[in-house]
């Protein structure tokens, strides 16, 4: 899952889901995708893949996916562009001679 769809559970509950359901702690990780860990998460993952049995890998960040939504809502709602929409507004003003400041 990307992190945007919906879930039953999510996080430190979703690991005991996964423990509950037979996942056995040797192979059940939870992995920050950040470039200082990179290493360390490649390892970790090729490990499990020479694994022959369950393994499990949680990634436990905020999809980016997301962050682009939000910020695309909060142009929707004008915080964005509201500088911008000033400043058009001020630019009208001087072209139709109602003033504005100079």
């Amino acid at each position: 899952m990307t992190g945007a769809q919906d879930s039953f559970t999510s996080g430190p509950r979703l690991l005991e889901v996964l423990r509950g359901l037979g996942v056995r702690a040797e192979h059940l990780h939870r992995i920050e995708p950040h470039p200082k860990s990179h290493q360390d998460n490649v390892e970790m993952i090729s490990r499990e893949i020479a694994h022959r049995g369950l393994s499990v890998i949680v990634s436990d960040r905020p999809c980016i996916h997301l962050k682009g939504r939000a910020q695309l809502e909060n142009v929707h709602q004008g915080k964005v562009l509201q500088g911008k929409a000033q400043s058009s507004a001020e630019e009208q003003g001087k072209t139709s001679g109602r003033g504005g400041t100079s």
